[in-house]
Parts: C-alpha cells; structure tokens; sequence
C-alpha cells in the first residue's frame, strides 16, 4: 500500500515539473534550425510576395508579416535591417508586442498583420539585403530570414547570343559572345551555363561577356544560357536574372571546314582557342607562359587572342624544327592568322615572332613595319613586297637555312609577296626560346600560329581552300618540293616555283583511275609545250597537248579544244569516262569522244611534246564537275584502221559512219 502511495507522489511531482516547463519546451526539445524553420516571414510591394533578387521600387511601401506553426514559441520583438552586400547596415527598424516597448522601438499588436508598411530610404543602385530576426522576451532569436532585393532604375537592352566562327563543330572549340550594348557606366554581371551547369561567372569589364566552348564529341542539342545581372548578385542567395538569352546549339561534323594543313608536317601550333597550349610533332616542350593580359577577341569571320603592345606568350624553348643531324636550325614555314585589332586604323607596327640564341642573344625576328611584314637576323632584313590586306590575313614565311644564310619567302593569304636571301651566322646555330608578340609586339588578333617543316605550300593550300574534297592533288613546287600524290620519271626536274620536263620524261598523278570518276587537271605552262598524256586498252596513247590538240596515234582532232583564255596561261583538261568511251572537254564546253577506255594500269601524266624541255607549275587534280554536253561541238576521235571514219557536217560535227559489211 505504501509503495503504491509513493509511486502516486512521484507521478503528480512529474506532472507538475513538465506543466512549470510547458512554456519552454520549444526551446529546449528543438534544434535552433527547427525552431526557425517553425516561423514564415514574407515582404511585400504592391500585396505581391517578393521573391530573392526582386527589382523594387523606392516610392512603393514594403509590407512585412509573420506566421508561426503550432507550438512555436512566442516571439515579441522583429528586428529588420537593410544591409549592403558587403554587410553594411544602412537602415533598421524595431516592432515589439511588449506593452511598454523601449524607445525608438514600434509597438504592434501581432506580427501576422499588423506590421505597418514602411519605405525603404533614398538608395542607389545595386543589390541589398532585407533581414529579419524574431526574438523572444529573453532576446535570443528563433528566427533569422534575409532577402535580396535589387534598386535599379534603368533598363538593359536585349542582347543576343553570336557564334563565332559561325558553326558548331564536335570537339572544338567556338566562342560564344553576347552581342548587344549596355547602359554608359553599367558593367553587368554574366552567369554562363550549358545544359543548366554553369561554366562561368563575371562581369563585362572583365570580359566575360564571351565564352570558349568546345563542343562534345557526341551528338546533341546543347542549351546555352547567358544569364544577365546589372550588378554581381549576393553570395548565397539564389537571385533571378534581370536579363537572359538563350540558345539551342547542334554542334555537326557536317559543317567542319577541311584543314588543308592537317595532313602536312606541323612541327608545333598554337591555336590560340582558349589556351595557349602546344601541339604539333614536336616533343619535350612545355606550354608557354602569358606576358600581360591577352583575351580573346572576335573578328567577323573567327577569334583568337589579342595580343601585342605588351600582351603575348613566350615559349622557354624552341618552336622552330632543327635538323636531328647537326641540331641546327631546319627549314621551316611559319604561318600566322591575323586579323585588325578592334578601333585601330592604318599600318601598324611590331614584332610576331622572335627568337633567342642559346646564350640569350637576339635571334630571329618576324615582324611588321608599316604594315609590311619582314623577317631579320642580326643586320641582315628582308621585307615583303606586299603589305598585310585590311581584314584577317594570312601570313607565311619561308626560311631556308644554308651555311650562313638562308632563303626566304613570304606569301599573304596563299600568293606569293616576295622573297630574298637572308644573311646571318644566326642559321648556323640552335635556335632557343620564342616569343610571340609581347614587349614591343604587333597589336592583332592573333587566331593561330603554325611551324611547318619544310617549304610553304600556298598552291596547295589555295587549291584546297577553293576546291575542298574535290581536290585530289596539286602542287606549286614550292621550295623545290613536289607534293604528295605526285611523281618524277626521267630527266624532270624541280626548282623553287616551277618543273622543268625534257623530252623522255614525266610528272605522274599516282594512285588516279577513270573508271569511276572524271578528273580535271590544271597548270601554269611558263614556256615550251607540255601534253597530258593517257594510256587506252587499246595500247594507244591519247595526248592534249597545251594549245588544245587531241591527238590519238597518228589522228588528231580536225579542230583543237579551247584548253586555256587568251589572256591567262593556266591550261585545263577535262576527262570522263562514259559508256562510249573517253570524253575530254575544253573551257568552252565543247569537247572530244575517243570511242575507247584507259588501261587498267594508266597513270595520266604531263609530259613534253616540243623539240625544248617545257616549263610549268602550280599543277591540280580535282573531281570533275558535271559537264553541260552540247552536241553541236562535238568531235570523235579514232585511231587510224580501224572500222570507223571521220566526215566533218555543216555543223563542225563529227559524225561516225561505219565501213564494216551490213548483214
């Protein structure tokens, strides 16, 4: 009975100790983040909810309410404080329940609505904080809830998303740039994003404004977003933009442009797409290092690094190839793609491209003066004959190192603009670092910067950049080389330009057959008189020679094709297989049947066909493009004793009439 009576005791002594400490069970069963998760505290302007980043407006009061949930303590006093983003108060203002509040401080019934509205003081633009802080009668917190909110009284104008260089390739790389204008001393802040991840963060004046891009290797539409703030948003504080532009991008190897260079031996590139690394055959070299502040800058047709007048990079060891014999200095050609920096006007000047010895020395020296481009080596200079063109150029030089001096040949945008000997102990010693630009460099747009090995091949380059994937070979014998898909039978010989063909010798197109296809080759015929030469199934050899006459053994055409323009000295010949035999056209259209078919094994070529050796150059072998026939310039060709005879009509037609017995 008496245990019974104290358990009794014991159970109201329980009761009565948690009805004394009803009244904080909130503080002391809940976590403080519970506890302020249990109060909802929202402003407003015009009777709308104002959302994190909103633009407000400063003529407008500002309404305040708090609600709680059940069981969460009681709160007497709201603390609200206007800050700067760095955490500068600028304003507060005090409510409290307490019958008595302290000076200074507005007394309210409740914070669910009978917080009056109040007006936010004279502010300039930017982002601010509004926080609120709940307090109970002891003055700790239970609740602390801050929003952002953006004073901004001018408008941006839509801006629009550019491409450059105006496609989308997979794996490489494209600069993405907001093309529009902002209000005078407004510099906004940008939030790029692809696909909803962002890739970068920062303000116009620090160029952000743009973004390099290289695209997925995988196929797929990918969802650009440039996000626009007036001012750099909060830290922590999910603000919307004030401005946005989209985009939808389809990166396709479909609209990739042929690299005619790739398939040549680049010593070392730098492309200047984002980065300032390395590429090419070279080994052992590390990426250069950045002088000044160069940025990419975007021309109508690409971008690249601005760079010069103090900006560029510099390699600590060599970019220019050197013989694996001696180690000296190789031939070399360095290609540079320049295009005019953005409001500059005239011939500028400045260095590209310079070298030091091995002992630190001043070494070779690419440069422009006056908007021609020069290269020197000690006193020794050689300059161009031409000046850079207006918009983006491309500029090559070549350098032949031997002995003591060197060769040198420049070209701008494939066409040759100069050359002369250059003089200097300088080629017969190792090459060391290179800078380009920099201290004392040419202000540009620099797209990208190639060495080659060897001798520039603008014939090559030039056909390519016009004929693209029809092109099947050429070469401008540049630097006295032949390109690949050619070569030399006999006495042929090649000179820096030109191919000099005696009699019993040959340039031969490899690996080309007419069984699928028809070809157009071209030349530059500088003296004497050269054929296309074809062997048929027939054993017979079918010669063009360059003033239009088709020729097959002994027979020739009665009238010589149209192979080249009185004014021009390109000759061009056009053959096609067909179901008939052999076609091969003229300039004009008109064009020669020869009722017969290549051999399996026939290589066409171009050889000889006067008493002196003929000369020529910038040789091209392309597709044919379909022919538009007409019959009223067509002739037929057969060899002599065979079945077939040659009568001339009114119409300069020849027609074939057959001499073999009708059944």
């Amino acid at each position: 009975m008496q245990s019974h009576t104290m358990r009794l005791r014991v159970t109201i002594i329980l009761i009565a100790v948690l009805g004394f400490a009803s009244c904080d069970l909130g503080n002391t069963l809940f976590t403080d983040d519970e506890i302020g998760s249990m109060y909802t505290i929202t402003f407003s302007q015009d009777m709308a909810p104002i959302a994190s980043g909103a633009r407000l407006s400063l003529s407008k009061p500002l309404g305040t309410s708090v609600s709680g949930m059940d069981g969460a303590p009681d709160a007497t006093s709201l603390l609200l404080r206007l800050l700067k983003t760095d955490g500068e108060e600028v304003a507060s203002i005090t409510f409290s329940t307490a019958t008595n509040p302290e000076e200074g401080v507005i007394r309210v019934k409740n914070f669910s609505n009978d917080i009056p509205p109040f007006t936010l003081p004279e502010l300039g633009n930017g982002y601010y904080l509004v926080e609120a802080t709940l307090r109970n009668t002891a003055g700790a917190p239970l609740s602390n809830n801050t929003t952002a909110i953006l004073i901004f009284d001018t408008t941006i104008p839509q801006s629009a998303l550019a491409v450059y260089p105006g496609r989308v390739i997979p794996n490489e790389v494209s600069l993405l740039r907001l093309e529009g204008s902002f209000p005078e001393g407004l510099d906004p802040w940008i939030r790029w994003s692809i696909d909803g991840s962002v890739k970068a963060v920062g303000s116009v004046s620090e160029l952000n404004d743009r973004l390099a891009w290289r695209a997925p290797k995988a196929n797929g539409v990918y969802l650009v977003k440039a996000e626009i703030f007036p001012f750099q948003p909060p830290a922590g504080h999910a603000v919307a933009p004030l401005s946005k532009v989209e985009a939808r991008l389809i990166p396709s190897s479909e609209l990739a442009t042929l690299d005619s260079i790739q398939p040549l031996s680049v010593w070392s590139r730098l492309s200047f797409d984002g980065d300032f690394s390395v590429g090419g055959s070279m080994s052992g070299t590390t990426n250069p290092v950045v002088i000044g502040i160069p940025y990419l800058e975007t021309y109508p047709t690409g971008f690249g690094y601005l760079m010069g007048d103090g900006n560029g990079v510099q390699s600590s060891s060599s970019l220019l190839p050197t013989s694996k014999e001696t180690g000296l200095l190789a031939p070399f050609s360095v290609q540079l793609m320049l295009a005019p920096a953005p409001n500059t006007q005239g011939r500028g000047s400045g260095t590209l491209l310079t070298t030091t010895g091995q002992n630190g020395e001043p070494g070779i020296v690419i440069g422009i003066e006056n908007g021609y481009p020069f290269i020197a080596a000690g006193s020794s200079r050689i300059t161009a004959s031409q000046a850079l063109r207006s918009g983006a150029t491309r500029l090559a030089i070549y350098v032949a190192p031997q002995g003591n001096k060197a060769s040198v040949a420049f070209y701008i945008d494939e066409q040759a603009a100069g050359r002369g000997i250059l003089g200097s102990d300088l080629f017969s010693s190792r090459p060391g670092a290179c800078t380009i630009a920099g201290i004392g460099g040419y202000l540009a747009i620099y797209d990208e910067l190639r060495i080659l090995e060897g001798p520039y091949p603008a014939f090559l380059l030039s056909e390519t950049a016009s004929k693209s994937e029809s092109l099947l070979t050429a070469s401008g014998f540049e630097g006295g080389h032949i390109d690949r898909g050619m070569s030399l039978e006999g006495l042929a010989r090649v000179s820096n330009g030109s191919l000099s063909l005696p009699s019993d010798s040959s340039l031969f197109i490899d690996d080309l057959r007419l069984s699928s296809q028809g070809v157009t080759l071209s030349y530059e015929l500088i003296s004497g008189t050269a054929a296309v030469s074809l062997n048929l199934d027939d054993d017979s050899r079918l010669l063009i020679d360059s003033n239009g006459h088709v020729s097959l053994g002994a027979a020739s055409a009665p009238a010589p094709l149209l192979l080249s323009l009185p004014e021009t000295s390109r000759v061009s010949v056009s053959i096609e297989s067909s179901k008939d035999g052999l076609r091969v056209y003229g300039t004009d259209g008109g064009w020669v049947l020869i009722p017969l078919q290549a051999s399996d094994e026939s290589r066409l070529s171009i050889v000889s066909v006067g008493a002196a050796a003929a000369s020529l150059s910038n040789v091209s072998v392309s597709i044919l493009k379909t022919m538009l026939v007409s019959s009223g310039t067509m002739q037929t060709l057969s060899t002599p004793g065979s079945d077939t005879d040659q009568t001339l009509d009114a119409s300069n037609t020849i027609k074939l009439e057959s001499t073999r017995d009708q059944d």
